[in-house]
């Protein structure tokens, strides 16, 4: 006889509460991955399917592994960007210029760029065909 995993039945009035805020240094924390500010000409939606299928890939696994893990590893495919003034995009306003990015590779040696808050990291540039900035 096979058992059965019953779903948790939540009631009507039952209500889904967001995760509370931890006071854990950020490198032993899991990541987050966000594309809330996201750029448009070197966007997600530039890349290919495979591409695409390769972030989905890369941010699942990634999201298994703690920061310090992700940071001081070196097969991840994971370094501080040392010069946001060699990028031919602007950063987003609301960046300031001391803030370095984190690239990490996606598909490849195939670079994402984008930086920390905690234990979130925003991804704001795709760069499949090596053009954001002198490799």
């Amino acid at each position: 006889m096979k058992k059965k995993i019953k779903r948790r039945q939540l009631e009507r009035k039952e209500k889904i509460k967001p995760h509370e805020s931890s006071d854990k240094p950020p490198l032993s924390e899991y990541p987050a991955f966000s594309l809330y500010y996201e750029d448009r000409e070197y966007g997600l939606n530039k890349c290919t399917k495979e591409e695409k299928a390769a972030f989905a890939d890369k941010i699942s696994k990634l999201s298994q592994r703690k920061w310090g893990e992700i940071i001081n590893s070196p097969g991840i495919g994971c370094t501080i960007f040392k010069d946001n003034s060699q990028l031919t995009r602007p950063i987003p306003p609301h960046i300031s210029p001391d803030v370095k990015l984190i690239e990490i590779h996606f598909q490849g040696n195939k670079p994402m760029l984008g930086y920390r808050e905690g234990s979130i990291f925003y991804v704001i540039f795709f760069d499949p065909k090596f053009a954001l900035y002198k490799h």
